[in-house]
């Protein structure tokens, strides 16, 4: 097995692309944030694209004595390539799913959330598939049916591009992600000073009114006894606002280091996100901590729709939505994937969880233990002590 794929820079891979998922040629100029960070994307490009190849058990099928062989060792390795392609795709459909933040006011109907969920969530997921579609399979009846030494170079070639094009989905879909205010992007003006962007999805779910209706139903049977039962209906109509919140963070002293070497607690839900994130992606995320001295949020209003569902027995709270600018000096950490900003949160975030922490930690702190020697030997010694 070779040690690295065929070396390819993002920007090579470009043309490929736009050819590949119908992208507007007119769009990729110069100033296309795709375009433009290319050469920025090609460590990640190819540290990604080499994992993937690496790990095939088989990169060169010159060697092979026969057919049958042929079969298996590129099932063998085409299966590991696929099971890559579908980390890739779960990967940025976990994003879409952390990008949604339902808000409710009023009364809680589940069957209300669920729905208004989908409805912002499917749009994404739908953007996020579209550029990462299975890949056609190498070995065909017609390919099979030639030659081993014309066999085996289609073959390999085909690994060397697999390999590539896994990869270039992934920061793809970034790419998609951006255009739709999902993952957001960051800036270095300086060694250490940086300005970047993340975005929230926001569902915010409230009630318009509740119609009661009453009925009357009765019924007897041959004997003259009869029975009447009333019913009470309701029926509730409520609205949903889809919002997207935009937070712009102007940092200091910021530094961008793995995962693993986070300074301060990462919030349990961001915790359990990156927990999912399959290893040979998650190695190449990083967190920036770094100060927080200005911080711009910006709300843009999408839609609204209205629904009607069953009575339902809710819980129910109150979350207000808030468009400001401030100025603070807090601890402003982020999840990076070069230069994408994946998600982010904030100082009180950073509080919570700690508190989160500490009351687990009370929690699980044994009783003090007794020695129960020691309080036999005081009491008698506090009895030679009586007068």
């Amino acid at each position: 097995m070779n040690a690295t794929a065929e070396l390819i820079t993002f920007d090579e891979m470009l043309p490929r692309l736009m050819e590949e998922y119908a992208l507007p040629r007119g769009e990729l100029t110069p100033f296309h944030p795709l375009a433009d960070r290319a050469n920025r994307l090609t460590p990640a490009f190819a540290e990604l694209s080499d994992h993937i190849w690496t790990a095939l058990p088989t990169t060169d099928f010159s060697g092979v004595s026969d057919h049958t062989e042929l079969a298996r060792s590129v099932a063998s390795s085409a299966a590991i390539v696929a099971a890559k392609q579908q980390d890739v795709r779960n990967f940025a459909e976990s994003i879409c799913f952390e990008a949604i933040e339902f808000r409710v006011r009023g009364q809680h109907h589940p069957q209300a959330k669920a729905a208004a969920i989908r409805s912002a969530r499917e749009p994404l997921c739908r953007a996020v598939h579209q550029v990462n579609r299975p890949l056609e399979p190498v070995l065909t009846a017609d390919l099979i049916a030639q030659p081993l030494n014309e066999i085996t170079p289609v073959v390999n070639n085909w690994f060397r591009e697999s390999c590539h094009t896994v990869a270039a989905q992934l920061l793809l879909s970034m790419h998609v992600l951006v255009e739709l205010d999902v993952v957001g992007l960051i800036e270095w003006p300086g060694e250490t000073a940086c300005k970047l962007n993340y975005f929230r999805h926001l569902v915010t779910q409230d009630q318009i009114r509740s119609r009661q209706t009453e009925s009357v139903q009765s019924r007897s049977n041959e004997n003259g006894e009869s029975w009447m039962r009333l019913e009470t209906w309701e029926q509730v109509e409520g609205r949903n606002r889809y919002a997207v919140e935009r937070h712009e963070h102007h940092v200091m002293n910021a530094i961008a280091q793995p995962i693993r070497e986070a300074q301060h607690p990462i919030p349990a839900d961001k915790q359990a996100f990156l927990d999912r994130v399959p290893g040979w992606i998650r190695q190449n995320l990083r967190i920036l901590e770094g100060h927080l001295f200005l911080e711009r949020v910006v709300e843009r209003k999408v839609r609204e729709e209205e629904w009607e569902t069953a009575p339902t027995l809710r819980s129910s709270y109150e979350v207000e939505t808030t468009s400001e600018v401030r100025s603070s000096f807090e601890m402003d950490p982020a999840i990076l994937l070069g230069h994408y900003v994946i998600m982010g949160w904030d100082q009180k975030e950073i509080d919570r969880e700690q508190h989160r922490r500490n009351r687990l930690t009370s929690q699980q702190e044994p009783a003090p233990s007794v020695d129960h020697r020691k309080r036999k030997q005081a009491g008698k010694n506090f009895d030679l002590l009586r007068p």
